[in-house]
C-alpha cells in the first residue's frame, strides 16, 4: 500500500510541476530566442503610489507592458494589453490599482492593476498622441493628452462626466506638443502646461482656471532647439503658478533625438504675468550637450534635486542647488540607450530613485545616494 501510495503521489506531483512549468511558459512573451531582444524598453515607466512600477517594452516585434511589485527586481507581462507600443505611462495619484496607458493613437484603462484593459473614446482627436498625465479633481479622474503629426492639440477627458469625451483646447501655438502636465496644485489652480515644437523652436505655454492659454502667464521666449522630438516637464515642491510669488519655477528638458543640436538640455522657466513680457527661459548648462530624455525633481526651486537622464547614453546628470551645477554620476546605470528616472517619494531623506535603460542592454537600476552609484537591480526581459 506504500508504494502504491508512493506511486500516485510521484504521478500527482509530477503532474502538478508538469502543469506550473506549462503556466510559466504560457506567461512568457512569445519570443523564440533564450535571451529575446530587446528593440524598445524599458520605458516608458511610471510607479503606483503602493509602489508597483509599470513599464513597457518591445521584444521581437511584439509590444509588452511589463509589472514589478517588488521595487523592479522582477517583472511579469501584463497579457491583457494588446495594443500598440507605448508612448506614456501615467497613474492614479489617489488609487494604486489604476493606470493609463497611451499608444499612439488610444488611450487605455485599468482599474484592477493591469489585469484588465478598457480603450477610452477615439471620437474627438486624431493620431498621434505624444504625451499623457491625469490628475484628481472633484471626485473624479482627469486625463490631459498631447498631440502631434497633423493635429498638434491638447485634449482632455473628465471621467465624472457620465457622457464625457476628448475636448480640445487649442493651444494657440502651430507645433506638436511634446509634452503636456497638470500642475501639482491644480485642485487650487486649475493649471495645464504644455511644451510646443513649431519646427523651428520650443515653446512653454499655459492656462489656469479654465481660461485659454497665454492669458493669465504670458508663453515663454523661445527655446532654440531647432527639430525638437521631445520634451519633459518637473515641478519643485514650492511651486505656485502665481508669477507674483516668486515660486512660478519649472523645469524643462529637450531633445531633439539625434543629438544634433547643442541647445539640447534643462531649461529653467520662470513664470511672467501676461501683458508685461514673455515668460523668461534660462538655460540650466548640464555640462554636456545630449538630448533629455527624463527629469526627476525633489526640494524647493532654488535647492531642489534635479536628475536628468540622458538620450542615447546610460548617463545620469545631477544637480543639488536647483539647476546652478551638475554632475555625472560616479556609477552611471547599466545600458546603452535612452535613460527614463523616477524618484522615491521620500527621496529627500531616502536618496532613493530608479533608472530604466532602453537599448540592447537595457537595465533597471537603483541609487540609494541621490544619483551619485547606480546598481543594476533587474534586466527585465530576462524575468520571466
Amino acid at each position: 500500500m506504500t508504494r502504491k501510495l508512493h506511486k500516485i503521489l510521484g504521478v500527482v506531483l509530477t503532474a502538478t510541476l508538469l502543469a506550473s512549468l506549462m503556466m510559466g511558459l504560457l506567461a512568457m512573451p512569445a519570443v523564440g530566442s533564450k535571451h529575446p531582444v530587446i528593440e524598445d524598453g524599458p520605458g516608458p515607466w511610471a510607479r503606483a503610489i503602493d509602489g508597483t512600477f509599470y513599464a513597457y517594452a518591445k521584444m521581437e516585434g511584439q509590444d509588452y507592458l511589463w509589472k514589478s511589485t517588488d521595487d523592479g527586481h522582477t517583472w511579469e507581462v501584463l497579457p491583457d494589453y494588446e495594443g500598440d507600443a507605448i508612448v506614456d505611462i501615467v497613474v492614479s495619484p489617489v488609487d494604486a490599482e489604476i493606470i493609463y496607458v497611451a499608444s499612439a493613437n488610444t488611450v487605455y484603462r485599468s482599474s484592477d492593476g493591469g489585469d484588465d484593459f478598457n480603450a477610452k473614446s477615439t471620437n474627438v482627436y486624431s493620431a498621434p498622441i505624444t504625451s499623457l498625465d491625469v490628475t484628481f479633481f472633484s471626485d473624479a479622474h482627469i486625463l490631459v493628452i498631447g498631440t502631434g503629426g497633423t493635429d498638434e492639440e491638447v485634449y482632455y477627458l473628465d471621467e465624472g462626466e457620465t457622457f464625457g469625451d476628448w475636448v480640445d483646447i487649442d493651444v494657440g501655438i502651430v507645433g506638436d506638443v511634446l509634452d503636456v502636465a497638470f500642475s501639482p496644485n491644480f485642485e487650487e489652480d486649475r493649471q495645464l502646461v504644455a511644451v510646443v515644437s513649431t519646427g523651428t523652436e520650443v515653446y512653454v505655454t499655459t492656462m489656469l482656471a479654465g481660461g485659454n492659454w497665454n492669458v493669465d502667464v504670458a508663453d515663454s521666449e523661445p527655446i532654440p532647439v531647432a527639430s525638437a522630438t521631445n520634451a519633459c516637464i518637473v515641478f519643485p515642491d514650492d511651486y505656485d503658478s502665481d508669477p507674483d510669488t516668486g515660486n512660478y519655477v519649472q523645469f524643462v528638458g529637450v531633445g531633439d533625438g539625434a543629438g544634433n543640436d547643442t541647445d539640447v538640455g534643462v531649461y529653467l522657466i520662470l513664470g511672467v504675468e501676461a501683458g508685461i513680457g514673455e515668460t523668461v527661459v534660462l538655460d540650466m548648462d548640464t555640462g554636456i550637450d545630449v538630448d533629455i530624455q527624463s527629469l526627476a525633481i525633489s526640494g524647493d526651486g532654488d535647492s531642489a534635486t534635479i536628475l536628468a537622464g540622458m538620450q542615447q547614453s546610460n548617463q545620469v546628470r545631477r544637480s543639488n542647488d536647483g539647476g546652478i551645477n551638475w554632475y555625472p554620476a560616479k556609477r552611471p546605470p547599466r545600458g546603452d540607450g535612452n535613460v527614463y528616472l523616477i524618484m522615491a517619494d521620500d527621496f529627500a531623506t531616502s536618496g532613493e530613485a530608479w533608472a530604466a535603460v532602453q537599448g540592447l542592454k537595457c537595465t533597471v537600476s537603483r541609487t540609494t545616494d541621490g544619483g551619485i552609484k547606480w546598481k543594476r537591480i533587474s534586466h527585465p526581459h530576462l524575468s520571466q
